[in-house]
């Protein structure tokens, strides 16, 4: 908010500055003499003017620049900077682990409080006292894993599960190591991708859907692969181009980022 009020700021004053070069003390008062006001009151109204332009053309400027729409037969992508929170009439799409973990902590197997899952957590918490307790009714239904997690034994959930929760979608996403680290091989990240797929398109109901660029915090390993967070975005582009399961003019997919140097939209492929 601030870097982006010192944008406007920055463009407001070249304007006004250009405002103020064609329009000599002269020309000014004789402004003022045809509205009749004073001619503090004629630059208070540049001013005005000035700022009100320069909000609008931050604000086309943001969309043009990080904002990528991606058309297809029946289906559309829209890769966007943006935060997953404020994006309004879709369902957001939480990554958790493959157990559905809900301690947010500095522990190993915890939950960091910065990430999507840890800040989604936070702020339920307001709602919901005890949110272990939430999260368990939530993914009741589902059908777990036969073999449990390496970290501590714990049930876990083939990752790509979805579990729906008001407007969020709850995904089992990382695999737990036996230290609580999540790590992910490359062939797993593809499986995820597919089933969740499938599983957006069963409860989607002609909504639109918003995810993150998925396994592009630190929080999750690649054990046997380098990935940028261009490469996660455009695997995660091309999966969903292929699935057979993908919406059928029935929604968009968002695709949405925090970081503007992690990617480069002219990359999207």
């Amino acid at each position: 908010m601030i870097e982006r009020i010192k944008e406007i700021a920055g463009f407001c004053s070249t304007i006004l500055t250009f405002a103020f070069f064609i329009l000599t003390e002269d020309n000014i008062v004789v402004l003022s003499n045809a509205l009749h006001i004073s001619m503090w009151i004629v630059k208070l109204l540049l001013i005005i003017v000035a700022f009100f332009i320069s909000t609008i053309a931050n604000l086309l400027f943001h969309i043009i620049r990080w904002r990528k729409t991606i058309r297809g037969y029946n289906y559309t992508i829209v890769v966007k900077k943006a935060n997953i929170f404020h994006m309004k009439k879709c369902y957001k799409v939480i990554p958790f682990d493959e157990c559905f973990t809900s301690k947010v902590g500095t522990d190993p197997g915890d939950i960091n409080s910065n990430s999507i899952c840890g800040q989604y957590i936070r702020k339920i918490s307001h709602k919901y006292l005890d949110v272990s307790n939430y999260i368990r009714k939530i993914i009741d239904s589902l059908e777990p894993s036969k073999t449990p997690s390496e970290y501590k034994n714990k049930k876990r959930y083939p990752s790509g599960t979805i579990a729906v929760a008001d407007d969020y979608l709850l995904l089992a996403f990382a695999k737990l190591n036996k230290n609580g680290n999540g790590v992910m091989k490359y062939d797993d990240y593809l499986e995820c991708l597919d089933k969740m797929w499938e599983e957006l398109d069963k409860y989607r109901n002609g909504k639109d859907i918003c995810i993150p660029i998925l396994g592009s915090s630190s929080a999750t390993r690649f054990s046997d692969a380098n990935l940028s967070t261009q490469d996660l975005l455009n695997i995660i582009i091309c999966t969903y181009r292929l699935s057979k399961h993908k919406a059928q003019n029935t929604g968009k997919l968002y695709i949405v980022y925090k970081d503007a140097n992690a990617i480069s939209l002219d990359d999207v492929s």
